[in-house]
């Protein structure tokens, strides 16, 4: 995806990923995932070990399709509306190609709701 490309994403579903670690059972990645479904697009933002450090973050946002003006909107605003997923290492193997393969909003959907019968919202 070039940079033209880029401005145009306006996401419109945010995900944040909570990887647990069976050891010490705390949350000890956080990533931060948005999909602009109309474009096939995706973003994703990801290295934070703290709910704090995730909250603090500012992420970039287009005000509208091609447009130059960026804004910075902190995670914490963002929360309110992002879907936490609680997952642990096997499921985190099974989200990755997911997250990473380019998936239809139908088939995002219905591998959610497999999801939600096996893990709960962090």
């Amino acid at each position: 995806m070039n940079r033209r490309q880029r401005n145009k994403i306006i996401p419109s579903e945010w995900v944040i990923v909570c990887q647990l670690d069976k050891q010490s059972a705390t949350y000890n990645r956080y990533e931060l995932w948005a999909f602009d479904w109309k474009r096939g697009a995706r973003m994703s933002w990801e290295g934070w070990t703290t709910r704090e450090e995730l909250l603090a973050f500012h992420v970039p946002i287009r005000r509208k399709i091609g447009g130059k003006a960026t804004i910075t909107i902190p995670v914490a605003k963002l929360a309110k509306r992002a879907q936490w997923l609680n997952v642990n290492e096997q499921q985190y193997e099974q989200l990755q190609p997911v997250l990473y393969q380019s998936v239809t909003y139908r088939q995002w959907q219905q591998w959610k709701q497999t999801l939600d019968k096996a893990s709960s919202y962090c």
